[in-house]
């Protein structure tokens, strides 16, 4: 008997009907402020997200290049010590060589 006294009054009346109308009214803006926040909310998100995305990005390439640099410098390097390496032996070569003919001479 509540039950139908409230749909009663909410239903048969003038201020009842008005009641249901506000209430609906503030439910309506209710939703529409929730989806607003919930879209601003996936718009920070996303904002954040590609920050993120682009800071890593720039990291990653900064490694990268310092990673190229270094194995560019490595390579050098050994080729240096290539150089240097086949240069004291032909030096020792031509040392032996040398001791050899002096050897002979004395000989």
């Amino acid at each position: 008997m509540a039950v139908g006294a409230a749909a009663w009054y909410l239903f048969g009346t003038k201020e009842g009907r008005d009641s249901v109308n506000k209430a609906m009214d503030g439910i309506n803006e209710l939703s529409k402020t929730l989806k607003e926040k919930a879209g601003e909310g996936l718009e920070t998100a996303s904002h954040f997200a590609d920050q993120t995305i682009q800071k890593a990005k720039h990291k990653f390439e900064d490694g990268r290049s310092r990673f190229e640099d270094a194995a560019g410098e490595v390579k050098e390097k050994s080729n240096r010590l290539k150089d240097e390496a086949e240069n004291l032996g032909r030096q020792a070569a031509h040392s032996a060589d040398s001791l050899v003919d002096d050897a002979r001479n004395k000989i």
